[in-house]
């Protein structure tokens, strides 16, 4: 891998094993599938994350959308991909 030597670099391996995302099991006080909350655990860990995927059918490949999707309403990720704060910009957006 082409890392600098202080930067530690984990490849996620576990993307076949997440079940489809049911938003159902995604709301609070439910208990998520164990490879969900490992999931998020290490995205949580990450200081940083990279996302790398070939096109599939002019889109990104379900397997990966089905990833992204079990992220979307944890706080994993509490900024956007411009860097923006997803909290900040819903109480903007509140105000308005």
């Amino acid at each position: 891998m082409l890392a600098p030597e202080w930067a530690t670099v984990t490849l996620f391996s576990g993307l076949a094993g997440l079940p489809h995302f049911n938003p159902d099991l995604d709301v609070e006080g439910a208990v998520l599938p164990v490879p969900v909350r490992e999931f998020r655990a290490q995205v949580d860990a990450a200081d940083a994350l990279l996302i790398c995927s070939p096109e599939y059918a002019h889109g990104v490949p379900g397997s990966l959308k089905n990833a992204l999707d079990w992220l979307v309403s944890g706080a994993e990720i509490p900024l956007d991909a411009t860097g923006e704060d997803r909290q900040r910009r819903a109480e903007l957006a509140a105000r308005r």
